[in-house]
């Protein structure tokens, strides 16, 4: 494992859309003393996402996304954030097919709308960070 890992903190931002659709993305913060070289690739999907109702897992439904991807290269100075946007949307369906709709960038969570807590690990070239969490409350 790179060092440098244990420096970036993460943390996931949610931003409710249209049409019932949640975005995502992420905050990564140098906390160390030197800048930290990342290099990923985008559209960024190198990411696993957990939800859970409670304490109670939620299902979740990826359809097949095939893309193309560029690289990104990016320095995060110390004290420095970087964001990293990702395509995913989230929504709730508890009746969604396995398939997972016509959308590969529409992820879905095989539930009704209730307060969730998400967690995410990313997985950035040779670095694995996280996990980092937040709420959702679809009501608010």
């Amino acid at each position: 494992m790179d060092v440098n890992a244990g420096l970036l903190d993460c943390k996931l931002e949610i931003a409710p859309k249209a049409g019932g659709l949640v975005a995502l993305s992420f905050d990564l913060t140098n906390r160390g003393d030197q800048p930290i070289s990342i290099r990923y690739f985008s559209p960024f999907l190198s990411f696993e996402l957990e939800a859970f109702a409670g304490n109670e897992p939620i299902e979740l439904v990826q359809p097949a996304y095939d893309t193309g991807v560029q690289a990104v290269k990016a320095s995060i100075a110390p004290g420095e954030s970087y964001r990293i946007q990702t395509p995913i949307r989230l929504r709730f369906d508890p009746a969604i097919p396995p398939s997972g709709g016509n959308d590969p960038k529409v992820w879905t969570l095989k539930h009704d709308p209730v307060p969730v807590t998400l967690r995410v690990t990313l997985h950035i070239g040779e670095l694995t960070i996280g996990p980092c969490e937040a709420r959702f409350d679809p009501a608010k």
